[in-house]
C-alpha cells in the first residue's frame, strides 16, 4: 500500500519472496520509490525559486514543479489502481 510501508514492504517481498512474487515486489518498489523522487526535485525547485528573480527561470521551475506534482499524483493513483486490481484478481 502507499500508505502503510511504501518502501519497505515491497522491499522486503522483493528480497525474500521466490521468483514471481520478487517480480512484482521490484515493481511495486519502483512505483513506490517515484512519487518521492517526484517530490525531491519539486522541493528543490521551490526552493531555487525562491531565490530567483529571473522571469524566464521562474517560469521554467513553476512550470517543472507543476509536472513533478502531477507526476507523483499520477503514480499515487496508479499505486492505488494496481493494489485494488491485485485484490479483487485474488477474490475471483
Amino acid at each position: 500500500s502507499v500508505f502503510f510501508a511504501p518502501v519497505l514492504f515491497p522491499l522486503i517481498v522483493w528480497l525474500v519472496a521466490p521468483q514471481p512474487v520478487s517480480t512484482h515486489g521490484k515493481k511495486a518498489l519502483i512505483y513506490h520509490i517515484l512519487p518521492t523522487v517526484f517530490s525531491i526535485i519539486a522541493f528543490a525547485c521551490f526552493m531555487v525559486l525562491f531565490n530567483t528573480s529571473g522571469a524566464v527561470l521562474t517560469t521554467l521551475l513553476v512550470i517543472v514543479i507543476i509536472i513533478t506534482i502531477v507526476g507523483s499524483l499520477y503514480y499515487l493513483v496508479y499505486n492505488l489502481y494496481a493494489g485494488i486490481k491485485v485484490l479483487v484478481v485474488d477474490q475471483l
